[in-house]
């Protein structure tokens, strides 16, 4: 509900559990949601950091880490990438999210373009949705004109699904769909900026940002500021990365992008003196810490005597 904040709330009080044992906690479902809205990066790297915080968040990372791993319980994950289309089809509505990206990410040109046809083919909003998360990782092999449709999709999983397959296509109609997300206000808006750095084009740059500034709702603002980040990253342009990193830190809804906002200012030596005043009395511990432990060098200062 709240990004990589939400997740941070969550994770402490399933921790707990974890911690008090004799509850049986379901561990894949909020990494997974978390994953697919935040990004498998963003999310591991929240947790870590958190974890050396938080015992209860540090219990949980933990208890993901160990089911993960391919060796836990029967092999569950490594038996899943090991199936063909047709026999992963026939267990489709059981095979949790993050398995399907897996099975995707190893299957053979073949299985995958069976898949696609699979998505083309499905009857239903539970079986496109399952058919679409094979691609969040491959390039969908097929015509792309069923991502676009779902993509505009009113369904706020479906879109997100669609939009994440169609982060792998450069093509026009993709640019296209970025700008139609955000101007009707659709669900896949949240990663319009994802689409547009596929489809990048000179000036994208002013475009994405005014996209972030006039946006208002926290769950879209959160999940395009990370895109922002990434879209700098992938295309840069030192002229404009301080402004990106302040819009961050002024229209970011998540307090742990925000510190990460303020921390690359710093690096960067670009910090505002406003701003810096300000975080000085954020709410959040670790950006006052973080501004208190790079204050600027006074320039009234008396520079020390040589030797």
């Amino acid at each position: 509900m709240d990004g990589l904040g939400g997740l941070l709330f969550a994770a402490e009080k399933i921790g707990a559990l974890v911690t008090a044992g004799g509850s049986v906690v379901d561990l894949g479902y909020l990494l997974s949601q978390s994953v697919e809205l935040c990004g498998e990066k963003e999310t591991l790297e929240a947790l870590r950091a958190a974890g050396q915080r938080n015992p209860r968040i540090e219990a949980y990372r933990l208890a993901v880490e160990t089911e993960r791993r391919p060796e836990t319980g029967s092999g569950e994950r490594d038996r899943i990438k090991t199936l063909s289309y047709e026999q992963l089809k026939r267990e489709l509505s059981a095979v949790k999210l993050y398995r399907l990206w897996a099975w995707g990410e190893h299957a053979s040109d073949d299985d995958l373009g069976h898949a696609a046809r699979g998505l083309i083919a499905a009857q239903d909003a539970a079986e496109q949705l399952a058919h679409l998360r094979i691609f969040a990782r491959r390039r969908f092999p097929l015509d792309h004109l069923i991502l676009l449709q779902l993509a505009a999709s009113d369904q706020t999983q479906m879109a997100v699904a669609a939009t994440k397959a169609l982060s792998h296509i450069a093509h026009p109609s993709v640019r296209e769909l970025a700008f139609r997300l955000v101007r009707d206000r659709l669900p896949g808006r949240r990663d319009a900026i994802e689409l547009l750095a596929a489809n990048f084009e000179p000036g994208d740059h002013d475009i994405v940002l005014d996209w972030f500034e006039a946006e208002d709702d926290p769950d879209v603002l959160h999940s395009m500021g990370m895109d922002l980040e990434d879209f700098w990253d992938r295309h840069p342009e030192g002229g404009t990365v301080a402004r990106m990193l302040c819009r961050l830190y002024e229209n970011g809804p998540c307090s742990f992008c925000r510190e990460g906002a303020v921390r690359r200012l710093i690096e960067r030596g670009a910090l505002p003196d406003e701003m810096r005043d300000e975080c000085a009395l954020a709410a959040n511990e670790e950006i006052r810490e973080l501004v208190a432990s790079h204050e600027p060098p006074n320039p009234d200062s008396p520079t020390p005597a040589p030797g």
